[in-house]
C-alpha cells in the first residue's frame, strides 16, 4: 500500500472583519493555513481545490491526486519533506 500525504481544503466565508478564505489543513503536521480566497479570469481559478493546489505548487509541493470528503476536498502528495508556512 502507498502512503501519502494529505491536505484537507475547505472554503471559509467571508465575516465582518475577514475576507473569504481557503483554509489548508496539513493533517501530517497538524498545521493549519489561510490563504486568501481570489477570483481570476481563466478556468476553474475559482474553485477552492485549484486555488489550494497552486498554492501548494508554489511552495514545491506537487499534489498529484484529488479526493473530496463531507466538508471539502483532499489534496495528497507523495512529498513529505516541505512544509507550509
Amino acid at each position: 500500500m502507498t502512503n501519502l500525504r494529505s491536505f484537507s481544503v475547505n472554503y471559509v466565508p467571508w465575516t465582518n472583519t475577514k475576507p473569504a478564505r481557503v483554509r489548508i489543513y496539513d493533517n501530517r503536521n497538524n498545521v493549519y493555513l489561510f490563504i486568501p480566497y481570489f477570483s481570476n479570469e481563466g478556468e476553474d481559478n475559482d474553485r477552492v481545490e485549484n486555488i489550494a493546489h497552486q498554492y501548494l505548487r508554489t511552495k514545491g509541493i506537487e499534489c498529484s491526486y484529488l479526493s473530496q470528503n463531507k466538508k471539502g476536498f483532499l489534496l495528497l502528495t507523495h512529498n513529505f519533506e516541505t512544509q507550509i508556512k
